[in-house]
């Protein structure tokens, strides 16, 4: 029986790093996001002023504004695949792992133990 509280608080060792891992990575990924929000809005703030004010005079300000507006529409792309991409880490799987061994131990070792009770209050009658 030992064992088998063993192995529960190894299994819930394993689920509380996976979770911990896991908001991590959701930090992370809120950052990235965060990010390329604000460097969208930055782009949209400060870069088309300078853009349109640079473009506007060389290819007039229809097709200014349009080469900029694309500019930031990449950019953000490229951030906005970065934290799409962002996944598990390998020590948030071999957390998942382990904890997934665990409790195939703990239900087989609980399943051995409910036949064994079984085959007691047979005994007895």
């Amino acid at each position: 029986m030992g064992d088998l509280l063993d192995l529960a608080r190894v299994a819930a060792d394993a689920e509380r790093l996976r979770w911990r891992l896991r908001v991590r990575r959701m930090v992370v990924r809120a950052g990235l996001i965060g990010g390329g929000f604000v460097f969208l809005c930055a782009a949209l703030a400060m870069a088309h002023v300078g853009a349109l004010a640079f473009l506007g005079p060389l290819v007039g300000a229809g097709w200014a504004a349009a080469i900029v507006g694309g500019a930031d529409i990449a950019i953000a792309l490229v951030l906005g695949v970065a934290a799409a991409r962002l996944g598990p880490g390998a020590n948030e799987r071999g957390a998942i792992a382990v904890r997934e061994m665990v409790v195939g131990e703990m239900v087989g070792r609980t399943r051995v133990l409910r036949q064994l009770l079984v085959l007691v209050a047979a005994l007895r009658r």
